[in-house]
């Protein structure tokens, strides 16, 4: 856990100028997983808490999306 904090440190210009793309990616990609990351650099005050609510929040409304897409033109 310690090495996962200080990696967040290290990396805290990028968290703060890509997070929200990075996030709005994988949710879009991934789903659960990151929300829980989202979650918790959020209470750490690197990210907005709403910021990252709205942002997983489309991410998975697209990748619901894309999935409905791809059954409803890709068929069986």
């Amino acid at each position: 856990m310690e090495r996962f904090l200080d990696i967040l440190q290290q990396n805290d210009d990028f968290i703060r100028q890509w997070g929200y793309a990075a996030f709005f990616a994988a949710a879009w990609l991934e789903g659960l997983n990151s929300m829980i990351i989202g979650g918790f650099i959020a209470s750490l005050g690197k990210l907005s808490v709403w910021g990252v609510l709205v942002v997983m929040t489309l991410g998975h409304i697209c990748s619901g999306c894309s999935w409905y897409a791809v059954g409803f033109f890709g068929g069986y």
